[in-house]
């Protein structure tokens, strides 16, 4: 079994306690390094090379979407997600912008917190289900009326609906293109096109989108 290496960056000593305390009984996630601040957190992430990091957006020196900006311009191949108070939409999008795999609030439950870890670890995206809801606000009258007016199926054609319900599972476009016989490239073109007829703009989005129509 393949161990996760996991990194904590967050100002606060009850977070880091508090996720060292959710991890203990993992087999297969192991927290090798913490970071009180977002240089520290850089720093450490170069030398230790976690597999995900987990990132508190307001931190001293670096805040978490200067350190995620930094880790890209220092070519460091690490996983990144987001764990924060943060409820506003504001900060959900700038971190999808910023280059985050995923975004979770601080009162999300254990098991959602852990398999959000192991997504992100295999090379999807994870946003938590609060996170999901606020980021759909401003959407919410599209979906509406697709969901109550359209045939989905008079919208997406049969592979568009296929690569749908696998990214709304956390897969990448590499996963997926490998389980259809199909080039990575050719995913992710089918997948600007599902955003496009659908009006969704986010990853969370259409994981969201999925759950409603039942797709997943």
């Amino acid at each position: 079994m393949s161990v996760i290496k996991i990194l904590i960056a967050d100002d606060h000593a009850m977070i880091r306690d508090g996720v060292r305390y959710l991890l203990q009984d993992e087999v297969d996630i192991d927290l090798i390094g913490e970071a009180v601040d977002g240089e520290d957190a850089l720093e450490k992430i170069g030398e230790l090379k976690p597999d995900v990091a987990i990132i508190d957006v307001n931190m001293p020196k670096l805040n978490g979407l200067e350190l995620i900006a930094r880790m890209k311009e220092d070519h460091l191949e690490v996983r990144t997600m987001v764990f924060s108070i943060h409820d506003e939409e504001e900060y959900m999008l700038k971190s999808i912008k910023f280059g985050a795999h995923g975004y979770m609030l601080k009162d999300v439950d254990r098991d959602e917190f852990l398999k959000g870890i192991r997504i992100i670890a295999e090379g999807g995206r994870f946003f938590g289900k609060n996170t999901e809801k606020l980021l759909l606000k401003s959407n919410a009258n599209k979906l509406e009326a697709v969901q109550g007016d359209t045939n989905l199926s008079s919208m997406l054609t049969k592979r568009e609906t296929e690569i749908l319900s696998l990214v709304a599972q956390g897969q990448n476009s590499k996963a997926i293109g490998k389980q259809l016989f199909i080039s990575a490239k050719t995913v992710d073109h089918h997948r600007g096109n599902i955003m496009q007829k659908l009006e969704i703009h986010t990853a969370a989005g259409l994981v969201s989108f999925a759950n409603r129509h039942s797709i997943i």
